[in-house]
């Protein structure tokens, strides 16, 4: 049987998927409470939960998102072979490009990133 190597995507390549991937899906952020589910009852998925394999979701269902990125030492573990290798901060940072709603404009299917989206990027994202 041969085993098939996984390319695993840069930090910029993650943030460019997150961008993309946004612009169709709604962003796993439940708006009657004012915070990010990994797994929304709809199905959206915030930027981590995206990344997050389908067995191994559940157990980070409510849970603070960012409390539980910092707190879960073998994230790699967790998430699916091609975002894995990045430090805890990388995924931090990405939650908080997704959570903040100043980031992102609703669209007809989804979201764009807003110039103050693009400036957090700037700021936080350096491979």
């Amino acid at each position: 049987m041969e085993v098939t190597e996984v390319k695993r995507l840069t930090k910029a390549e993650i943030v460019k998927e997150t961008i993309q991937y946004y612009k169709t899906h709604a962003r796993g952020y439940d708006t009657n409470f004012g915070n990010c589910e990994y797994l929304t009852n709809k199905g959206a998925k915030c930027a981590v939960g995206r990344c997050i394999m389908p067995t191994e979701i559940a157990r980070f269902q409510d849970r603070n998102v960012h409390m539980s990125v910092r707190d879960v030492d073998d994230l790699d573990n967790f998430i699916e072979e091609k975002y894995r290798g990045h430090d805890t901060d990388f995924w931090v940072d990405l939650q908080m490009l997704h959570d903040d709603t100043n980031h992102w404009g609703k669209n007809k299917r989804g979201f764009n990133l807003t110039e103050r989206g693009q400036k957090f990027i700037e700021n936080h994202f350096v491979d």
